[in-house]
């Protein structure tokens, strides 16, 4: 029988239970560990007999101290809680030891009842005197993959938001709480939790806040779109907070890196091993010999090596190569973007006791350079006296010679310093560069070239490209000015009041702690700071549309999620929204609820219920449809020898895929044992009456107003999506 914590309804009996400090005074661990367990038990209202084994672990960490308590029995129950020594609980997991169903299944339990067990749960391990929880909508995630809920949030401080968070997971079938972790004051924040009143208005904090916002106007791609469009983008700045009591703007982000010692010693290591040989075959089938002939014209490694040395800029002529590897697309045809083979050639140049690596990617027909990427020590003894400047006309010097035509339709778009070293140097390990298509005047940044250089040697020591040549732009008149543009975006955004994590020297601790964080290599603590920060209304914005000035939002329903927008009314439409929630559906926009269901259709729809992974079949390439097939074929809906995608099913198709997918279809096969209540049941042939009899018998279906099961009508998306829920309840 299934165990778990008895999450009561009762507001007043979910009040949190503050617990006093249980380490001062005990002396034995074995005394602090009982004491640790009674308050953990009481606070949750945990029965802890059904369990046979117990013990508990201490870290005594100066900075967060914490005891682990662990319970589990013969049966394979496991509990473990981790507290702090004042019992306060921060972590949990429970999992107990049932055999679940392998057919997909609804929860027995809603949302609602789920959030409502998280929320009681809460109640009893935060501290009621200063901490409430905050769920996060887009923290909560469904059982999809799991059989749990999942929530997750902030801690408010005072009812104000801070860095703490929290999350929290609850069984599908029990309303259990079978996880929980949360982020807590330690040793790291000194000072306590500030006052919760502001002497800054919330106006005056967001005016200065907004005032750092800057846009560019640029072109750019909307999904599945070939038209560019005019758009204006927020430049990125550092993250920034305004003081609730001085009104000092103060940028977070710079504060961090003061703090922060720069750089690593020692090289990367690593790189692509040595392809292995091929096994010796006295004799090759067709499509082995199809396979091999895909490498037909294939240049040998030696000639790849010519090719790339080739390539001056490269500086190949101080590395070794150390391996060569072919790479086939088997999907590529002639006509096609890329290339048929790739041949990625790793180089090394080893120098006091130092390691460079550098990987080369070329057309291996061809030779034609693609790409170039490299792993560069770290190393602060290292002499490096190529400054930007240098690194600069070196990257432009080898794109005007080795890509004239591409490079011309680009300008410098960004420059990235990366790797600084240790003491500060200003000259890091390479500097990058990006080039960016320019139309009109205006940057596409989808499109252009990335080269950076080895301040070591000058050497190029990453080069890539794209260019999409189908891309239309459109025209640059009438767009909106840039004043009208940035007021707009500033409108998205309110300051928000709350705590704010902040590093401070270590000498703000006391004694004892700052000895402990600099010998565990900590270069700060952090206290909490009363402050404004910016926060986006809503949706987050992407932009500010350059022709009508309104912003642009991220899309619903790109990630995954399943959103209809023509179910109102439908008789369908309360078991498709229940099955969405839990990833089973059709991606699009649209259910199509009276369409006619293809064989195409019901596979994804299938392929959904098994893994939760929804998709537009309209939106799937030709590869990505056989792969679905070829669950289709694993799992049983169907056989190879009946695919046919644009083929429209029937009622009896749909129960015949899904009862086959279920594990029925050897009972169902048998024949001369069924009977079933239809009116039509006469009609239906032997070999499908089996699966009309599971059908009825499971309630998958019901007949229609004169009691028929129609198995040879045409079925539509709807229900198709019926017969699912019915399935899975």
């Amino acid at each position: 029988m299934k165990k778990f914590f008895a999450l009561l309804l009762s507001a007043a009996l979910a009040l949190s239970l503050v617990v006093p400090s249980l380490a001062a005074g005990e002396s034995g661990a074995d005394s602090r560990l009982t004491q640790i367990t009674q308050a953990v038990k009481t606070t949750l209202s945990l029965d802890t007999s059904g369990y046979d084994t117990f013990y508990g672990n201490l870290s005594e960490d100066a900075i967060a101290p914490q005891w682990d308590l662990n319970w589990s029995n013969a049966a394979g129950d496991r509990l473990s809680i981790s507290a702090d020594p004042d019992g306060r609980v921060l972590w949990l997991s429970r999992s107990d030891n049932v055999p679940g169903s392998t057919s997909p299944s609804l929860p027995k339990i809603g949302r609602e009842e789920a959030e409502a067990s998280a929320k009681a749960f809460l109640d009893r391990v935060l501290d009621g005197s200063v901490e409430s929880a905050r769920f996060d909508p887009e923290g909560y995630s469904a059982p999809t993959y799991s059989s749990r809920y999942r929530f997750s949030g902030t801690i408010l401080l005072n009812g104000l938001p801070s860095p703490l968070s929290f999350s929290v997971s609850i069984d599908m079938d029990s309303g259990a709480v079978v996880q929980f972790n949360r982020d807590v004051l330690n040793g790291l924040y000194v000072g306590g939790v500030p006052s919760e009143t502001a002497a800054v208005t919330a106006d005056d904090a967001g005016a200065k806040l907004k005032d750092l916002f800057s846009l560019r106007l640029e072109y750019v791609l909307d999904t599945d779109s070939k038209e560019a469009v005019l758009r204006y983008l927020p430049d990125a700045i550092d993250e920034y907070y305004v003081d609730a009591q001085t009104g000092e703007v103060v940028n977070l982000t710079q504060l961090l890196q003061s703090f922060y010692e720069k750089g690593m010693n020692g090289a990367t290591a690593g790189g692509d091993a040595d392809a292995p040989e091929s096994a010796p075959s006295d004799s090759l089938t067709e499509a082995e010999q199809a396979g091999s002939a895909l490498l037909a014209g294939a240049l040998e490694q030696e000639a790849l090596d010519q090719k790339a040395r080739a390539v001056e800029a490269l500086g190949l002529d101080a590395y070794a190569l150390s391996s060569c590897r072919y790479t086939v697309d088997p999907d590529w045809e002639e006509g096609d973007d890329g290339v048929q083979v790739m041949a990625s050639l790793t180089y090394n140049r080893e120098k006091d006791g130092n390691l460079w690596r550098r990987y080369v990617t070329l057309d291996a027909k061809t030779g034609e350079l693609l790409s170039v990427r490299s792993t560069l020590p770290w190393s602060k003894d290292i002499e490096r006296t190529v400054t930007a400047e240098k690194s600069q006309a070196l990257a432009e010097a080898f794109l005007s010679d080795f890509c004239p035509d591409d490079f011309a339709r680009t300008a410098l778009y960004d420059q990235t310093n990366v790797s600084l070293l240790n003491d500060g140097e200003q000259i890091p390990n390479q500097y990058s560069f990006r080039y960016a298509r320019q139309v009109n005047g205006y940057f596409f940044a989808n499109d252009g070239i990335s080269v950076s250089v080895d301040t070591s040697d000058g050497s190029v020591s990453a080069f890539s490209r794209n260019f999409q040549e189908d891309i239309t732009f459109d025209s640059p008149d009438g767009i909106v000015g840039e004043d009208a543009a940035l007021a707009a975006y500033q409108a998205t955004f309110a300051p928000v009041l709350g705590y704010i994590q902040v590093p401070v020297a270590l000498d703000q601790a006391d004694a004892s702690l700052r000895e402990v964080l600099q010998q565990s290599g900590y270069p700060f603590c952090y206290r909490l700071t009363l402050g404004y920060a910016l926060e986006a209304v809503g949706e987050t914005v992407r932009g500010i549309d350059a022709k009508t000035g309104q912003p642009v939002y991220y899309q619903a329903g790109q990630d995954g999620k399943i959103t209809y927008d023509d179910l109102e009314g439908h008789w369908v439409a309360s078991s498709a929204q229940v099955l969405a929630e839990y990833g089973v559906g059709w991606l699009g926009g649209s259910l199509k609820p009276d369409s006619v269901i293809t064989q195409k259709d019901m596979v994804v729809l299938l392929y959904s219920m098994a893994y939760r992974s929804p998709e537009d079949p309209e939106k799937l390439t030709e590869k990505q449809l056989d792969s679905y097939y070829e669950t289709a074929y694993a799992q049983g809906w169907l056989t190879p020898a009946q695919r046919q995608d644009n083929a429209a099913l029937t009622r009896i198709d749909l129960i015949r895929m899904l009862l086959n997918g279920g594990g029925y279809g050897s009972v169902a096969a048998l024949e001369g044992i069924y009977r079933c209540d239809f009116t039509d049941a006469a009609s239906i042939p032997a070999a499908d009456l089996g699966y009309a009899a599971l059908a009825q018998g499971l309630k998958l279906v019901q007949g229609d107003t004169a009691g028929r099961l129609n198995p040879a009508q045409t079925a539509t998306r709807a229900e198709a999506l019926t017969m699912i829920y019915n399935f899975m309840r």
